[in-house]
């Protein structure tokens, strides 16, 4: 284990005897982060521990967010880790982890799988959260279904499940631990990777707005990221309206050479620049960007703002009426203007919410 990560863990608590590492640490509180990797794309997994149950005279921890739903496990003083069944009243066995090497034990975990063993409690595994060697290996052997069911495990010891590989009718998932906090203090998390969106716009006095966009994909992680491109595009970006309408898709009108692709990205980052011209109404407005690896793991939003006309721009004779000053007359997201008349100078007087909108040719970054 990373010395950093072991005094982390270190400190935290733990509910099974001194002589069996925890595997799986139940205190209430305790809650894991998974990034899910597979061939279609799922949201991350959060795991955690909501209280303290009691059945038949024992305590059960109560846990939720796995894909088959909440469960109330116990683990037992010989390494046992316990289902138990509410509605049936009993017991079942999850994983031995006090079991020898490469012994076969029974496991209620998964429908698809029947049996399990230990293959090595000092594997070697690099995840997102570092690289270690006294990682608790399990295997899986499938039961009754032939294209579905746990394939391997990992644990590590006070911090719990890793990493786990299954196998699906999707195809292959893997599991792997992004954050944990353990022990109602102890916090384990992988190293900054992320992907963030600016954007700055452009008014002029004729024509079209243009609306810059960068992208930056920046890796923390002394392991490169590994993009994975169907065709020649790296990036998109759409603009939806207010009432999340899209008003725009950069790659609308655009060829990419269909080109499969993979690049890595080391520790450092790379930025995505683009301009859009856009000729849109007054209101707020969302823009997503995101790049188009396969399966999608980077997108952020971000908003902007296209300003009212300010009210001087008409004249006209003292005392006529303004278009946009009459009583009732209002813009989206506006209350209704009241009356206004022109002024000896000839301009509209301008409405107290209009007096700091951004003036013709300024930049306005967006934050």
């Amino acid at each position: 284990m990373q010395p950093i990560l072991t005094a982390l863990v270190a400190g935290a608590l733990t509910s099974a005897p001194s002589h069996h590492p925890d595997y799986f640490p139940l205190q209430p509180g305790n809650q894991w982060v998974y990034r899910q990797i597979g061939q279609i794309d799922l949201p991350p997994l959060v795991v955690a521990v909501s209280g303290v149950e009691f059945f038949n005279e024992k305590s059960w921890s109560r846990v939720t967010g796995l894909p088959s739903g909440d469960v109330l496990l116990r683990l037992e003083e010989d390494g046992r880790l316990l289902a138990y069944d509410q509605e049936a009243g009993t017991e079942h066995q999850w994983l031995v982890f006090g079991a020898d090497e490469c012994e076969p034990f029974d496991t209620a975990m998964d429908p698809c799988t029947g049996t399990a063993s230990i293959a090595s409690r000092a594997a070697e595994i690099r995840i997102p959260i570092g690289e270690f060697n006294d990682a608790l290996q399990i295997l899986y052997v499938p039961d009754i279904c032939a294209d579905a069911g746990l394939a391997v495990d990992h644990y590590l010891p006070d911090v719990g499940l890793i990493r786990r590989e299954a196998i699906t009718i999707a195809g292959r998932r893997v599991w792997e631990l992004v954050y944990a906090r353990l022990g109602g203090g102890t916090y384990v998390t992988e190293p900054a990777v992320s992907f963030t969106l600016a954007l700055s716009q452009e008014f002029q006095p004729v024509g079209p707005m243009t609306l810059r966009a960068r992208m930056t994909l920046r890796n923390g992680r002394v392991e490169p990221i590994l993009l994975w491109f169907p065709s020649g595009q790296r990036f998109d970006v759409a603009v939806r309206n207010a009432v999340g309408e899209t008003v725009y898709t950069w790659s609308a009108d655009k060829l990419f050479a269909a080109v499969v692709a993979e690049e890595e990205l080391g520790e450092g980052e790379r930025n995505y620049l683009v301009d859009v011209p856009l000729d849109l109404p007054p209101g707020t407005y969302v823009v997503e960007a995101w790049l188009t690896t396969r399966p999608r793991q980077f997108a952020a939003t971000a908003s902007f703002v296209v300003p009212y006309p300010h009210e001087s721009h008409g004249m006209g004779p003292v005392g006529e009426s303004c278009p946009r000053c009459r009583p009732g007359v209002s813009m989206p997201g506006s209350p209704p203007y009241p009356a206004r008349n022109r002024g000896s100078d000839g301009q509209c007087g301008i409405h107290p919410v209009h007096r700091h909108r951004t003036p013709i040719r300024s930049r306005l970054p967006i934050q």
